[in-house]
């Protein structure tokens, strides 16, 4: 079954499914995978983390808020406690020049990252930054993540 996963969600996936983030420009599609256990979840985030004001928003739109929160959705739905691998995809910068500090992709990468590595998860693989957009596939059956682009065509992560 083809889940989508839209901007500020995340979702989790069993053998058999196939997650799809599609137009990943300044957004990061985060993968957690189990290979053991044939799991795996995509978040497709849109901003490292909340403004200061409060106001409630969806988990999966911030970096910070939505892997802890694919993270826990993982560990419920798994047999035992999975073993989880990241990869990376996305955090073009599609707004203006890298110095201007209005490059959200970066900000995305950075903080998905620091996150990553805070809950001990490593990153298996990245295609990161650039000024294009991407489209990423998770088989969870085999673990292959295909990423398109116009930019860089395919290629698996």
């Amino acid at each position: 079954m083809i889940l989508r996963v839209g901007i500020a969600q995340y979702k989790v996936g069993f053998e058999g499914d196939t997650l799809v983030a599609q137009a990943l420009g300044s957004c990061l599609g985060i993968v957690l995978y189990d290979p053991r256990q044939r799991i795996g979840g995509m978040a497709h985030v849109l901003l490292p983390h909340p403004l200061s004001d409060g106001a409630p928003v969806p988990a999966g739109k911030f970096v910070v808020s939505a892997i802890p929160a694919l993270l826990a959705k993982l560990e419920k739905a798994a047999q035992q406690k999975p073993r989880l691998r990241a990869r990376v995809v996305g955090g073009a910068n599609m707004f203006g020049r890298p110095e201007d500090g209005r490059n959200v992709g970066r900000r995305n990468i950075d903080a998905a990252r620091a996150v990553l590595h805070q809950i001990h998860i490593p990153i298996a693989a990245e295609d990161v930054g650039g000024t294009w957009a991407r489209t990423a596939e998770l088989d969870v059956a085999s673990g292959r993540l295909r990423v398109h682009s116009c930019r860089g065509g395919e290629m698996e992560l």
